[in-house]
Formats: structure tokens, C-alpha cells, sequence
């Protein structure tokens, strides 16, 4: 198994748990909130989802609004979780 295939394997463990959040689900996030007029959100994640290749994002709805920051290693995640993966 590569590094690569290793954090895509523990990317996607932690996307089932909710931890992580794809670009994927985002995108129809977006679409949900702009049938829905929410269309600052939609504008806000679109602008943050074009700074970004990522497949992966963690996001915090906690302070009232959106906060999207993009995964790519392992490294990444341990930054911003508080749980231990291993």
C-alpha cells in the first residue's frame, strides 16, 4: 500500500465516522443551498473549493458560519482533530 493509498484509506474511514467531508459532498451541499437561496453559504464554500485540488476538507459550521480547510496527508488531519486515530 502507498502513502497515497494510505491516506485515502484513513480519509475515507474518517469521512464514514463524519469527521471528514468530500469535495463531492460539498458540491451538493452547494447545490442544496442554492435551490434553497442560502446563496451567501453557496458563494463562500464555492470561493473556498476553488483554492483547493483537495479531495478531502474538515469543516466547522460551530461559529455560525463555514469554515473549509483542505486535507492531504495525515499530518493535516492530526492538526485539526483532537482524536486519536491510532
Amino acid at each position: 500500500m502507498t502513502k497515497r493509498d494510505f491516506n485515502k484509506e484513513l480519509c475515507d474511514e474518517l469521512v464514514g465516522r463524519g469527521i471528514l467531508t468530500t469535495r463531492e459532498e460539498l458540491l451538493d451541499y452547494v447545490k442544496y443551498c442554492i435551490d434553497e437561496d442560502f446563496l451567501p453559504t453557496a458563494s463562500h464554500i464555492l470561493e473556498e473549493l476553488s483554492l483547493s485540488s483537495a479531495d478531502y476538507f474538515l469543516t466547522d459550521y460551530s461559529t455560525g458560519c463555514c469554515s473549509i480547510n483542505d486535507i492531504r496527508t495525515k499530518d493535516d488531519i492530526l492538526s485539526f482533530c483532537d482524536i486519536e486515530l491510532f
